[in-house]
């Protein structure tokens, strides 16, 4: 299915939404939904109770000016639960949940999802097969948005990777400012300094979108034996690979980061050998091509 048809079919279900979900709400429910159905993947709900526990985080990250963060202090002002399963407990959900958290930057719901699924670690939760209902506590702050999104999931099996295989238009490269950073092992890291208003800030630089491969569930062991990225000319790109040999964040996952950003509308090869807790070969090959 194409982006466009994604997206169509994304529209049509935000507008069953409840009249009090916001524009930048269902922006974000949109985007996230485009990108599961590009992977073809099942679309996400929205979940109100999850919004309103994403929200409240939101408003405790602002408050105590603490962007971004997952733990709140219980002595300080608008305190919900000390981890995202204490405050989905006050709301009522009990459940396999997962949370991203963004210190602002994007202008609007959309470009919000796109700041955090552009982040290798950041994007993992949106690819898991079970997931199935999300919510989003965003608000404007010093112009753009701060938020929460929360996720639940029910059991999935399956490999999701990004870029998808045969995925066209791919954006040729990201900016590296996540939080954790994901490059922390292979080189010397960006200087991280904290805002007038609170928010931790990684000084970014510009690398090539990342590619992942996700196994879900996650605590399959895993060996990731070899790893290649190259144009269709048989190029080779340089890239920094993670897999659960180097990276302690990762389980049944690996991502490449071209080492600077790909070019632009080509068509790129990935390949990676791997094999199961059995010595099984289970390895994969796939290609995408980038956008203008």
């Amino acid at each position: 299915m194409s982006v466009t048809a994604a997206l169509i079919l994304a529209c049509a279900q935000g507008c069953l939404l409840d009249p009090g979900v916001s524009v930048a709400q269902r922006q974000a429910l949109h985007r996230v939904n485009s990108y599961r159905v590009g992977l073809g993947l099942p679309r996400l709900t929205w979940d109100d109770r999850l919004a309103k526990a994403a929200y409240g985080h939101t408003q405790y990250m602002i408050t105590n000016k603490v962007i971004p963060t997952h733990v709140q202090d219980p002595g300080k002002p608008g305190y919900t639960g000390k981890g995202l399963g204490e405050r989905l407990a006050r709301v009522g959900v009990v459940a396999s949940a997962y949370e991203n958290v963004s210190g602002g930057g994007s202008k609007d719901g959309g470009q919000f999802i796109d700041g955090l699924f552009l982040l290798p670690y950041h994007r993992a939760p949106y690819l898991h097969p079970g997931l199935n209902k999300i919510g989003v506590g965003m608000e404007l702050y010093d112009g753009t948005y701060v938020g929460t999104v929360d996720m639940i999931r029910e059991d999935g099996k399956g490999t999701v990777v990004f870029p998808g295989p045969e995925q066209r238009n791919v954006p040729c490269s990201t900016n590296n400012n996540e939080i954790p950073d994901p490059l922390r092992m292979h080189r010397p890291r960006p200087a991280a300094f904290t805002t007038v208003n609170g928010t931790l800030v990684v000084e970014p630089e510009k690398v090539g979108t990342v590619i992942s491969y996700n196994f879900f569930p996650t605590n399959t062991k895993l060996t990731f034996v070899s790893a290649s990225l190259t144009l269709s000319t048989g190029e080779l790109v340089p890239f920094w690979l993670n897999t659960p040999e180097n990276d302690e964040y990762l389980k049944a996952a690996a991502f490449l980061t071209p080492k600077v950003p790909l070019s632009p509308q080509c068509k790129y090869n990935v390949a990676l050998t791997i094999k199961d807790a059995a010595g099984k070969d289970i390895s994969q090959a796939w290609s995408f091509t980038t956008g203008s």
